[in-house]
């Protein structure tokens, strides 16, 4: 419902970086490849907190230093867990099986609100509902974080 000006749609074509590296230092082109890999740390990121819930985990109220960083520790070693035991366990059997990828902030968002039911599935269970609930959209217009790790 909203119209965008002409110049809204011409600078829709245009990556913009802004940055103090020196053009000795890196070309435009590797200033944008640097910025791929960047964006990717904070879908990482994002997940760990959205997707774990890291600040809902974390009570409002707690002052206790020693509470949170037990807390923070905790939830990382979960998160540790989770990539090694699901992520990277499952992966490539449900690429290879379903034809789909895994994406680390919807595994992150299945596993936090579903942990419960999860642990009581059988292998070929828990492959189906990875698979249905927790895999990137099939598009080919530009790459995921998993398809940029395994480019690079």
């Amino acid at each position: 419902r909203l119209n965008h000006s002409d110049d809204y749609y011409l600078w829709l074509r245009y990556n913009v970086f802004i940055s103090n590296i020196e053009i000795s230092t890196l070309n435009a082109k590797e200033i944008a490849e640097a910025y791929k890999v960047r964006w990717q740390i904070e879908v990482l990121f994002k997940s760990w907190k959205s997707g774990f819930r890291l600040q809902q985990i974390l009570n409002q109220g707690c002052t206790n230093i020693h509470r949170v960083n037990t807390t923070i520790y905790l939830l990382l070693m979960f998160i540790c867990l989770v990539m090694q035991k699901v992520y990277l366990k499952y992966y490539n059997v449900i690429k290879k099986k379903y034809g789909r990828e895994l994406s680390l902030i919807k595994l992150a968002t299945f596993i936090s609100k579903n942990i419960t039911p999860t642990i009581c599935l059988s292998v070929s269970e828990i492959k189906q509902q990875l698979a249905t609930h927790c895999c990137y959209e099939k598009r080919s217009d530009r790459t995921n974080m998993t398809q940029l790790i395994t480019n690079f």
